[in-house]
This record gives structure tokens, C-alpha cells and sequence, in this order.
């Protein structure tokens, strides 16, 4: 039976796999059919998520996605990926006269940097395929609205909003898919 869903044959990286949508995509992705490459900074959640999906032929690694050394260690374990959903994100809510160095650091590094050089330490490595998805989790508060406290959140998120449009053009011609989802 046709099923325009299905992710059979297909190795998909989720970050963020320990816990919330990054979680949650995973599973559903193993429903699918897809193998999965999770990584999450919890180790003993990620094992959690990992006992939960369908199917065989899944891995996981924990990461600090915030360390470079840490990508580079999770670039050099994934196998030749056919999609990625970079679900890995922080909030912490500060009143925009409480932000110091460290709270921008934090939250974009996650957020934002830690994505892009994922993606961009993937592609330099030939790991995602051509005919493939990468799609960022990012919001609404980062592209239409925020609430108070969500300044640095809103930041984080409304860059990686514009790198994803960015990386969708640039990646079109290998027909490499780049959505956002807000």
C-alpha cells in the first residue's frame, strides 16, 4: 500500500532526542520506518527515547551540541543521513535589563550556532545525501511575535529562521530540502 510518508530506507538525525518535540519527532520517525541517529545532552533520557522507538537499526549518541568537539564526535559517528530535524533548544526567560554576555552566549550557541555548524560540518563531510530534508525547529516568537522575557529567545530563533532560508537556496540545486518550522 502507497504511503506518502513513509520513511522507509531513510536514516534520520534528530538532536534534542532526550526530551520535548526533539523526543517526540523521533519516535514518530521510527513509526515511520526510518533508522535514527538521536543525540541528546541526557544521557539516561536519551536512553529512555531510544528504548522507545520502532524498529531496528537505530543509534544514539549523547552530545553537548554547545561544544564543537561534540559535533565533530557525532559527524564522525552518523552514517550517511537522508534527512536531519535539529530539535536541540533552550528557553530561559529574561527581562531584556537582566541579560549579561553569558545568557546570549548560552542561548544562541544552542539554539542557533550549534545547528548551523551541525549542518554545515555534515554537509563539508558528504553525510547528508542529495534528495534530502533538514528542517530546523524554530518559532513564531522568532519571526512574528514574543512575549516579556523572550528578547534572547526571539533572537535565537529569527536567526535560525533566516538561515534556513538562506541554506534552502543554496542547497536547492542538490535538492536538499531546508524548512523552518515555526
Amino acid at each position: 500500500m502507497y504511503n506518502p510518508f513513509s520513511l522507509d530506507e531513510r536514516t534520520i538525525l534528530v538532536t534534542g532526542a532526550s526530551s520535548g518535540i526533539g523526543k517526540s519527532t523521533a519516535i514518530e520517525c521510527s513509526k515511520m520506518g526510518a533508522k535514527l541517529v538521536i543525540t541528546g545532552k541526557s544521557e539516561n533520557r536519551l536512553e529512555e527515547t531510544f528504548s522507545m522507538l520502532n524498529g531496528d537499526g537505530h543509534k544514539y549518541m549523547q552530545a553537548d551540541l554547545s561544544l564543537q568537539r561534540d559535533i565533530d564526535k557525532l559527524v564522525n559517528f552518523c552514517p550517511t543521513i537522508s534527512g536531519c530535524v535539529h530539535c536541540a533548544g533552550i528557553i530561559k526567560l529574561l527581562s531584556v535589563k537582566s541579560i549579561k554576555r553569558q545568557n546570549i552566549d548560552d542561548i544562541l550557541n544552542i539554539n542557533t550556532i550549534s545547528s548551523i555548524l551541525l549542518t554545515s560540518s555534515l554537509l563539508k563531510s558528504n553525510k547528508i545525501v542529495n534528495n534530502s530534508s533538514i528542517v530546523f525547529i524554530s518559532s513564531l516568537s522568532g519571526v512574528f511575535i514574543t512575549n516579556i522575557g523572550e528578547s534572547l529567545y526571539s533572537t535565537s530563533k529569527g536567526a535560525l529562521s533566516g538561515f534556513a532560508k538562506g541554506a534552502a537556496y543554496e542547497l536547492a540545486r542538490k535538492n536538499i530540502r531546508v524548512n523552518s518550522i515555526n
